[in-house]
């Protein structure tokens, strides 16, 4: 099943990495008939010369492949540019089970598909993994000499030199240059969590997707607008307590629906031009009780107790010490003690840290729309 054809003009550039002939050919038809250009490669070695000769904006790769795997290409990829030079890295595999899915995470990769693919949910990933990108002109031709050089490095040979590796990099630098500016846009609407820039004024700059769909509000018409009272105190207050540049602090604030947890994680000041002074980036984890839930991990990695791990989350989604205890019908000393216990096994000593801890998990480990197993 195809899915509609993109308009005339430049198309995005995709990757398909797949020794399997048939899928590989399946694979390339049904995006070229969706409006994407592609370009493939039958193993990990053409892969990595595919990818730095013509800058694709993503990358599909098999992850058992002979010889070198797609996990193999994608830690070698790393190790030349952290950020795989901005592309998004979807894995293809008939590995379903966990331990695959998160060493793939882990190694930066963006999402996966389960072989037999389904072509819908492929368009519809592929979709919002470019949103908000503008696609680039087609590249020069790779140097044979540093694509020489690129194979033997994955089969382990010396490293590139400094001076390649930054050739290689401007080749994706100049796509961005070319659509005008580097848009991150599609990468936030892409997280499970409301993502918002907000000035002291209480005007919102900037809304993900899905902020806009947990305020229940188009996001055309929140950008510009003024939010609620109570938010605006919020990220004023903030700012106070991030004086430094970068804090995490959470509460319940009152937006459209009450009680929804909000996150402030950092104040958008240095490094992001005058334009962005007295910003501040908030984070809506959702409904109330819905935040992300880190159980399981709490349990594995700190040796947390149920109650250790559902006060530690209940603090993440923006409960204050009063209303747990509340809630649970409990003393404020007994909920402090369990809280002393938390910090103590997980090496924090603030609330904000706590946070900050279960904001790295989350992201970490791909488990961002975990529900709490308790």
């Amino acid at each position: 099943m195809s899915a509609p054809k993109a308009g005339a003009g430049p198309r995005h550039r995709i990757l398909c990495i797949e020794d399997d002939p048939r899928l590989r050919r399946l694979l390339a038809e049904e995006l070229e008939e969706a409006g994407y250009d592609v370009q493939v490669a039958d193993s990990a070695p053409a892969g990595l010369v595919a990818f730095f000769a013509h800058a694709p904006a993503l990358v599909l790769c098999d992850v058992r492949m002979p010889g070198i795997s797609g996990f193999d290409l994608i830690e070698r990829l790393r190790l030349l540019d952290g950020q795989l030079f901005g592309a998004a890295f979807i894995f293809l595999t008939a590995l379903a089970d966990r331990d695959n899915h998160l060493r793939g995470r882990r190694l930066g990769a963006d999402d996966y598909i389960t072989k037999p693919v389904d072509y819908e949910i492929l368009f519809e990933i592929v979709r919002v993994r470019l949103g908000g990108r503008t696609p680039g002109p087609p590249r020069p031709a790779l140097d044979p000499a540093v694509a020489a050089r690129l194979q033997a490095w994955l089969g382990d040979g010396p490293e590139p030199p400094p001076d390649m590796i930054d050739g290689l990099r401007g080749r994706f630098a100049r796509q961005a240059d070319a659509a005008g500016a580097c848009d991150f846009s599609g990468s936030l609407d892409a997280l499970p969590l409301g993502v918002m820039i907000v000035d002291a004024g209480g005007v919102v700059h900037y809304a993900n997707e899905t902020a806009a769909g947990l305020l229940d509000c188009p996001r055309a018409t929140m950008i510009g607008k003024r939010t609620a009272p109570r938010l605006i105190d919020f990220v004023r207050r903030h700012m106070v307590m991030a004086d430094g540049g970068v804090g995490v602090s959470a509460e319940r604030v009152i937006l459209h629906r009450e009680g929804m947890p909000v996150i402030a994680i950092a104040r958008t000041a240095k490094g992001f031009g005058e334009a962005a002074a007295g910003r501040v980036t908030v984070l809506l984890p959702g409904i109330p009780g819905a935040f992300p839930a880190m159980s399981d991990i709490l349990h594995k990695l700190f040796d947390l107790t149920l109650a250790e791990r559902l006060l530690a989350t209940e603090i993440g989604a923006g409960a204050n010490l009063a209303e747990v205890a509340q809630t649970r019908g409990v003393t404020l000393a007994t909920v402090r003690s369990q809280l002393k216990s938390v910090f103590g096994k997980m090496g924090v000593t603030r609330q904000s840290d706590l946070v900050r801890a279960l904001l790295t998990l989350q992201f970490a480990t791909g488990l961002s729309e975990l529900r709490t197993t308790q």
